[in-house]
């Protein structure tokens, strides 16, 4: 699992800082920063608390962060194409439901 990816990639398409995640987290922004470049592992905590934050469901999170050896009869730029139009969608509809 490649969870630094997968955390840059989610970040940087909601369109929020380091700083701000780390603000909602309640961690400093170097250990965000740590998270992104690989140097820590984030636990199952950490991954539900960053998935609220990102508003994404943890399981599509980590399928953000699966890597070839992780996938079986799914190519990883399937599972990513995959993973990334749901996140759209899981966006698009929250956004819906508390515009409504």
């Amino acid at each position: 699992m490649n969870y630094a990816k997968a955390l840059r990639e989610v970040r940087e398409e909601a369109g929020m800082s380091k700083r701000h995640l780390a603000h909602l987290i309640d961690c400093d922004a170097s250990f965000v920063t740590h998270l992104e470049s690989g140097r820590r592992k984030p636990s199952l905590e950490t991954l539900e608390q960053i998935s609220k934050a990102l508003e994404i469901p943890v399981h599509l999170f980590v399928l953000r962060a699966a890597e070839r050896e992780d996938l079986r009869g799914v190519s990883p730029q399937q599972a990513q194409r995959l993973a990334s139009l749901l996140t759209k969608a899981v966006r698009d509809e929250r956004r819906r439901t508390t515009t409504t």
